[in-house]
């Protein structure tokens, strides 16, 4: 009777400890997903985080050309420089560089 007992005590405890594993598991794998997604989720905010300082950066230089294109006299030195214009009976020469 005893052995029966034994057995019966350790086939319910074997049982139960698969269905405790069982519930472990069920439950861990939510948190572990969360996990994944919780670092997936702080790398894509430091992508964004890297591009919008690089936009920040071009939006400086572009509201600096815009303000620097408002200005009358930089507008004609810039297309002096650039397009090779010239005012009316000046020459211009293209010295080439060493």
């Amino acid at each position: 009777m005893k052995s029966k007992k034994k057995y019966r005590f350790k086939y319910t405890s074997l049982f139960l400890s698969v269905i405790f594993l069982a519930l472990a598991v069920v439950l861990f794998l939510p948190v572990i997903n969360e996990v994944i997604t919780t670092f997936q989720l702080k790398q894509s905010i430091s992508e964004v985080k890297t591009k919008l300082k690089k936009l920040e950066a071009e939006n400086t230089q572009l509201t600096s050309l815009k303000a620097k294109l408002q200005d009358e006299e930089y507008v004609i030195s810039y297309a002096r420089g650039v397009y090779m214009l010239s005012k009316d009976g000046e020459k211009i020469f293209y010295l080439p560089s060493k």
